[in-house]
């Protein structure tokens, strides 16, 4: 309702959500999941739109204006590859865009 649907409002083109809501079990189960990961509480999803590309959209929602907590571009190295990462919470939003890669975590945007 606050970030997904105006996202796709503002995009014109669907969406498509790889993972949103997971159960501890779930998020334990998956070797990359975080204990504190939002997923957990209903606040994150992972998306990609079709025919974008993840670092295009990722730079498309830090730009959009939408209150979101994190922006994650995940695992991109190039078209086709990747995902976005999103969070949204009720109160507290940081707008805080981030990368990761198999390098580790980085602050802002990169490619």
């Amino acid at each position: 309702i606050n970030l997904l649907q105006p996202l796709r409002n503002k995009l014109k083109r669907p969406m498509v959500i790889s993972s949103g809501f997971r159960s501890p079990e779930l998020n334990q189960a998956l070797s990359s999941s975080s204990s504190t990961s939002q997923h957990m509480l209903g606040e994150a999803a992972d998306i990609h739109a079709v025919g974008m590309s993840a670092l295009d959209l990722a730079r498309y929602i830090h730009q959009s204006g939408l209150e979101y907590d994190q922006l994650i571009l995940e695992y991109y190295e190039g078209p086709g590859t990747g995902w976005v990462h999103v969070s949204f919470k009720r109160s507290g939003n940081k707008r805080e865009p981030l990368t990761i890669n198999k390098s580790g975590v980085y602050r802002g945007l990169r490619a």
